[in-house]
């Protein structure tokens, strides 16, 4: 890397820089009321790779991305599949807060479903089994 000066500090090689992923999903210069959860929001959009940072910064073909990433997306995808179309499920109300003081940052009761049922019936579809491995804590009924 070359040394580089931006918004007057001057970066030397070998400096080492924090990136606010936090901060950045949330500049309210790049998002209309970005502390809202508002998905419809991409529906639309092409992509830019220095406003939202789901997995690293900048081009994916040129630029550090998370080795992960593509693993990540297609996960996203099922999981979402699953809980949109082959579970039902009940979302008591929990603890949302996050905070920034503990890695990763999380809501601080994570995610929790409970009365999880397949929609396909007795053998048909997810159960409570399969949604611990979205990032849920099931309960069955």
């Amino acid at each position: 890397m070359q040394p580089f000066t931006w918004r007057e500090h001057r970066f030397a090689e070998g400096d080492w820089v924090l990136l606010d992923i936090y901060g950045t999903n949330r500049d309210p210069a790049a998002w209309d009321r970005p502390e809202r959860f508002s998905p419809e929001r991409f529906v639309d959009r092409r992509g830019d790779p220095y406003t939202l940072i789901p997995q690293g910064g900048g081009d994916h073909l040129r630029d550090h991305r998370c080795a992960g990433e593509w693993l990540t997306i297609a996960l996203t995808r099922l999981a979402v599949d699953v809980l949109a179309r082959e579970i039902e499920y009940d979302v008591p109300g929990q603890d949302l807060t996050v905070s920034l003081s503990r890695m990763p940052a999380r809501p601080a009761s994570g995610c929790v479903i409970e009365r999880v049922r397949s929609r396909g019936g007795p053998g048909g579809g997810a159960d409570a089994r399969g949604v611990a491995g979205l990032g849920c804590a099931g309960r069955t009924a």
